[in-house]
């Protein structure tokens, strides 16, 4: 895991004031300084700026001075300039650089839009060398440790003094130590091992991750933790912190409403969690930085306000008259009444409160543009109470120096929408702003980040309706009218004892509809390993839907909004390491590790999906809802240790709705739990398919098992726990490689058919078993089918696999630990590039752009076949099989693919008494429906085709022997 840089999760912006640098004073460097900040400006807003030059709209194209005598005669002095000594003295700001700030937007202009967005510059402040650094004291509101020393972080180097580094430093005119001076003041949201949320002390960060507590705070939660993960793919097992700056956090609590620090700990850090972005500490808000939320930290020029104090500020309190323009203290405009020219207004049927009602949900670019564009907009609003609404709900809440003196002006004394407009525009985050209101411009940035954090903290603390009661009839007609189709295992080897719950989540209709929730996860820990789940529940207010237990630590929230809901969830079950049997024998597998859910997502109806809990390596398994039908609730079973060892959704449809779009389970649909995929993105016409749709929802994919093997093998594993992935191929992939090893598997008794005529047997010790060699199919993976070599997703396992090395099955004399290490640096002594053993037993078959017409399957899953069109046959397994399920193609259909288990244990070792690896145990056809032309045709058409008497050919799964 490479280097990189992380951010206070509310603002965006770096955690250690080590990395602020300001630019150099040198006057040499602030012409420079200048001149490249007239260029990004230029490119920004394509006009002439600065010093005469004059730039296009396109930020593509090259940027070319203009032929401008005046900026031919500036070039000339600036060049003479460069030349002088760069120990230049000290830059002094020009009386004529101020602009005049009493100069402000014309209420009486008509372009509301322009007016709004256009605002002169106001005067650059001086800068003065900083005064040493002083510790500040704290008011004792924190639980805290002192101010953080920062005479090591911050020093003369922070000032930027050489060509090279001038250009990441902002510009020293606008900036300076007491405006960074917040970003020190760090801390983190976290959890300590008794699951409890705590505030932490103050800290840094520097790298990697991890936020550096320098000491424990006075929070009684507190561990005292020298460090905190602040990301979730850090190193270690540790919960996420959440860190911010202590400026953006009262931000944060005055936007939901509190005067204090008192927030509710445990429902922020679930609030952060619901609304985390990726697995970095960044949410799902616009921070509107321009740096962006980059790898590494940049002090970009033009963009110095973001890391200015957005702390309040009293003496702006007092001198906010000064700053604001003259205009707006000679009250209200008369504006001319020009009705008489509006032809039509679509608009005017609005009444005011409605009018209002609607003004409130757009942002104020947008007001404006209305009220520009509807001349009833615009004179029901020129009244100065509306205005005066409009300063209150938009500009104080996050301008606090503006609040005395609103309430305090007299209404007929002031022009309300001037002030609104000025202050909208003066303040607006953007690129390049400079002025004395710089630091509010960064507040009113982090306020804006805030609100999705507030509003969804809001909805989870806030007053909420009551939840419908489980007795009530609509309750019971919900449950009446729900099913659970199939209940498959999720926990290996399965319990000896069970309990079976089930869990309504849904009490009325208008819960999904009307109602927010949050989903829950609730996990323990096996010996300090991997964790597994043992309870879901839904929370909609203050009532908690619980299956299973929450005796355990709760994963990460995930918040569901009015009209979501949940369509699917993906349970990521523990790989079975089957190992040896608890009597030595293979027909007694036995894992070496208990297989239970160890990771878990979900996927709402609006596509939006989040992992709930970090998913460890095995099977993931989907659970999902069908069209035309609700998940109300789960149903399963519960081992002693409270793992989930079955797990079933309780699925039901509105008593309005339309029938079922598609049929329910089938035993065949019930097997083939596996997701579509992507072992080769497009079909055969180029189109691409929807990445892991499953099979039986797909809408155009139907699917047909093969049936059960004839023979059943004693050492197969449970066919619900094992997945079953689709293999797929297309015009342009080259072929298809099968990846069988000659292996070692042992045969039970008085089962010749397990044993074929062309092999010899070899008797051993145990009278009990034969040992024969036989070829097993452990891996199916597309060919190349481009140049570079690409070959796309395969399913089951391209070797090499133990079996292959010749100290599996003979001569283990050596302890058992040795023996398999050897025998793995046997496998692996080539390293890069294709393994010997993997040439030697791959089987392929050309395609050659040929359709494949017919599957045949060796009835106990020994041998494959696939036959195109024109009578080529592709052999896979072990050869001389003579009895098959053969599914061929009927008339419109077409076969684009197979689906494959590999759920048999193969390559058994007497010496080792181990199985080597898992083989092909299931197989199913995969097809879509086509017309004449080739085109093909989707599920919902071919429904309507069927309704109007339509008759499709249907292939079936027959026996044959040869």
């Amino acid at each position: 895991m490479g280097s990189f840089d992380c951010y206070c999760i509310l603002c965006s912006i770096c955690m250690n004031i080590g990395a602020i640098r300001i630019g150099s004073r040198n006057g040499k460097s602030l012409r420079k300084r200048d001149r490249a900040m007239d260029i990004r400006m230029g490119r920004r807003t394509g006009k002439k700026v600065g010093r005469g030059f004059v730039y296009s709209d396109d930020e593509d194209e090259e940027m070319e001075d203009a032929i401008d005598p005046e900026a031919v005669e500036k070039q000339r002095i600036e060049q003479q300039e460069q030349e002088e000594d760069d120990a230049d003295s000290d830059y002094e700001p020009s009386s004529d650089s101020s602009s005049d700030d009493t100069k402000s937007i014309d209420s009486n202009d008509s372009d509301l839009l322009t007016r709004s967005s256009e605002i002169l510059d106001v005067a650059l402040r001086p800068r003065t060398p900083e005064p040493e650094p002083v510790e500040e004291l704290d008011d004792g509101s924190w639980s805290q440790d002192p101010e953080l020393d920062i005479s090591d972080e911050w020093g003369l180097d922070n000032y930027a003094s050489t060509e090279n580094t001038e250009d990441n430093s902002f510009d020293p005119r606008l900036i300076g130590l007491d405006d960074v001076k917040w970003i020190n003041r760090v801390r983190a949201l976290a959890l300590n091992p008794e699951r409890k949320a705590y505030i932490s002390g103050r800290g840094r960060y520097y790298d990697y991750g991890s936020l550096d507590i320098e000491g424990p705070g006075r929070d009684p939660n507190d561990p005292g933790e020298g460090s905190l993960n602040i990301t979730s793919y850090a190193s270690g097992d540790e919960p996420q912190a959440f860190p911010f700056h202590e400026a953006c956090f009262d931000i944060l609590a005055k936007s939901i409403g509190l005067e204090s620090r008192d927030i509710n700990k445990h429902v922020m850090l679930r609030t952060f969690s619901a609304l985390l972005a990726n697995e970095r500490p960044v949410l799902d808000v616009d921070y509107q930085v321009f740096s962006g939320n980059e790898q590494f930290w940049h002090n970009g020029a033009g963009s110095e306000y973001e890391v200015c104090d957005p702390s309040p500020r009293p003496a702006l309190q007092e001198s906010i008259q000064d700053i604001l323009p003259s205009n707006i203290f000679g009250g209200s405009p008369q504006l001319a009444n020009l009705a008489h020219k509006v032809r039509t207004d679509p608009i005017a049927v609005l009444p005011y409160d409605l009018l209002l009602e609607i003004l409130g949900y757009v942002d104020s670019k947008d007001m404006l543009s209305l009220m520009q564009a509807s001349h009833h907009v615009n004179s029901v609003t020129r009244e100065a109470a509306f205005w005066k609404h409009m300063v209150r709900m938009r500009v104080l809440p996050w301008f606090y120096e503006l609040r005395y003196f609103v309430e305090t002006a007299t209404t007929d004394a002031l022009d309300y929408k001037g002030l609104f407009l000025w202050v909208d525009a003066s303040t607006r985050p953007r690129f390049g702003i400079q002025g004395p209101l710089m630091h509010i411009a960064n507040r009113r940035r982090i306020w804006g980040c805030c609100q999705p954090v507030a509003s969804l903290y809001k909805k989870a603390t806030g007053p909420v309706e009551p939840a419908e009661p489980a007795d009530s009839d609509e309750a019971k007609a919900i449950l009446d009218s729900s099913v659970c189709l199939h209940m498959p295992m999720t926990m290996y080897p399965p319990p000896a004892q069970t309990e079976t719950v089930s869990a309504q989540f849904i009490h009325s209709w208008n819960e999904i509809t009307h109602r927010a929730c949050v989903l829950d996860t609730y996990w323990r820990q096996i010996n300090n390993s991997h964790d597994y789940l043992v309870g879901i529940s839904v929370t909609l207010g203050d009532q908690t839907r619980l299956f299973g237990s929450s005796d355990g630590f709760t994963g990460l929230p995930f918040h569901l909004d009015r009209g979501e809901w949940i369509k699917e969830i993906v349970c990521c079950i523990e790989d079975i390491v089957n190992q040896t049997g608890p009597h030595g024998k293979p027909e007694d597998p036995w894992p070496s590790k208990t297989a239970m859910i160890s990771g878990i997502s979900v996927t709402l109806n609006n596509g939006r999906k989040k992992g709930l809990h970090r998913s460890y390596a095995g099977v993931r398994r989907p659970f999902q809802v069908l069209d035309g039908m609700h998940l109300v609730g789960m149903a399963g079973q519960i081992a002693s240790n409270g793992a989930i060892s079955r797990l079933g959704l309780l699925q039901a449809c509105r008593p309005d709705s339309a029938p079922l779009a598609q049929p329910r389970y089938t035993s065949a649909q019930q097997m083939a739990w596996g997701k579509l995929g992507s072992s080769l993105p497009y079909n055969r016409d180029g189109q691409k398919y929807p990445d892991h749709a499953s099979v039986w929802a797909h809408p155009t994919i139907h699917f047909e098992s093969f049936p059960t093997s004839t023979h059943p093998i004693p050492y197969e594993l449970p066919q619900d726990m094992m997945p079953n992935d689709v293999f797929m191929w297309n015009k342009k992939n080259t072929g298809i490689e099968c990846f069988q090893p000659v292996a070692t598997s042992i045969s039970m008794p008085h089962d010749s058919t397990a044993l074929p005529s062309s092999l010899p047997a070899t008797n051993i010790s145990s009278p009990s078993y034969q040992l024969h060699t036989g070829i097993d199919i452990v891996g199916i993976n597309p060919g190349p089918h481009d140049m570079w070599g690409n070959r796309g997703r395969m399913v089951g396992r391209r070797g090499p696999v133990l079996c292959q090395s010749p100290k599996w099955a003979h001569d283990m004399t050596e302890p058992l630990r040795e023996s398999l290490k050897a025998a793995w640096q046997d496998m692996n002594k080539t390293g890069s590039g294709p393994h010997p053993y993997q040439l030697q037993n791959t089987v392929t078959f050309p395609l050659n752009q040929e359709d494949i017409t017919e599957v045949h399957v060796e009835q106990q899953y020994r041998a494959l076949k696939l036959v195109t069109q024109s009578g080529r046959v592709g052999y896979f397994g072990e050869p001389d099989m003579r009895d098959w399920f053969v599914r061929k193609a009927a008339g419109g259909e077409r076969i684009v693919g197979i689906s494959a288990c590999f759920g048999a244990l193969g390559g058994w070792s007497e010496s080792a008494k181990m199985w080597s690896h898992l083989k092909l145990s299931r197989v199913g056809v995969v097809f879509e429906r086509v017309d004449g032309e080739g085109r093909v045709i989707g599920k919902e058409e071919e429904k309507k085709m069927r309704e109007k008497g339509v008759v499709f050919e249907e292939g079936k799964v027959f026996m044959c022997s040869e």
